[in-house]
């Protein structure tokens, strides 16, 4: 598994005439995180394209398909796609919807649930990592700009 200073060093220095681009900045940022995501979840057979659909199903209300993939910005092919990732590491179990008969219900299983408190302490863990160069008033400003633009 590579360590988060191995990620950056394989991406190199940012170019500079990139750098001054701020979603430039994003997308490298968005990246490294989901490199060193992938590679801390990657002992419990998931990636970080699962992470997000685990985490809402986390708080506990069944969801259709259809529901998580608004939630998450997902298409429909992609959301079902990652549901059979899912439902094929017995994370998930999707079951028909009683007031709709066409959609499923989606929640998840205690495999599920355990897979996902571990996942939650790697997302955590990779938050500090990456935002090691801050200071916490840094983080927290980070945060909550970033936030506002969503």
């Amino acid at each position: 598994m590579p360590t988060l200073s191995e990620i950056q060093a394989a991406r190199g220095p940012l170019p500079a005439s990139l750098s001054i681009w701020t979603g430039y900045l994003f997308g490298r940022a968005s990246q490294q995180c989901r490199a060193h995501f992938n590679a801390l979840v990657e002992p419990l057979g998931i990636q970080g394209r699962h992470f997000g659909l685990l985490a809402v199903l986390g708080e506990g209300i069944p969801l259709s398909q259809v529901d998580l993939g608004e939630r998450l910005g997902i298409d429909r092919n992609t959301i079902v796609l990652l549901l059979d990732d899912l439902q094929g590491l017995s994370l998930v179990i999707r079951d028909r919807d009683p007031q709709d008969r066409r959609a499923h219900l989606v929640t998840l299983t205690d495999k599920g649930r355990d897979v996902l408190e571990k996942s939650t302490k790697m997302a955590r863990r990779t938050n500090e990592e990456v935002l090691s160069p801050l200071s916490s008033e840094e983080r927290e400003l980070l945060h909550r700009l970033m936030s506002r633009l969503f």
